[in-house]
């Protein structure tokens, strides 16, 4: 079964959108240890990129994957997603994903140049 949750903005329109097909929900009830930015289990349109939306997202993923916690989250360095990963899923791993941090690296110390 789908499952669907959304939110609304103070102006009365579609703030945030998340759902869950029922192969996304059974491949993370199998394979969910892990949660990256290349899998899918959900699929989520967000209005902002702040905490709360982050934490309403993850407590929405939670709930809808019959409250099975992740072991490992891996993302980018964003701190908004790092403290609802703090909040909804207090005994999971975050780390941060490599080829961010590389990209990031690349960048910062003018690209070519490290070569």
């Amino acid at each position: 079964m789908a499952m669907a949750r959304y939110s609304s903005t103070t102006e009365d329109r579609l703030g945030s959108l998340f759902w869950a097909d029922r192969i996304c929900r059974a491949d993370y009830q199998y394979f969910g240890d892990v949660l990256a930015q290349t899998c899918i289990f959900e699929f989520s349109i967000l209005d902002n990129e702040m905490a709360s939306t982050y934490k309403w997202l993850l407590a929405n993923f939670l709930e809808v994957m019959m409250n099975k916690h992740l072991k490992i989250v891996v993302t980018n360095a964003d701190e908004a997603m790092k403290e609802a990963i703090n909040e909804i899923f207090p005994n999971t791993t975050h780390r941060l994903c490599g080829w961010h941090l590389q990209k990031k690296c690349y960048f910062e110390n003018q690209g070519p140049r490290l070569m």
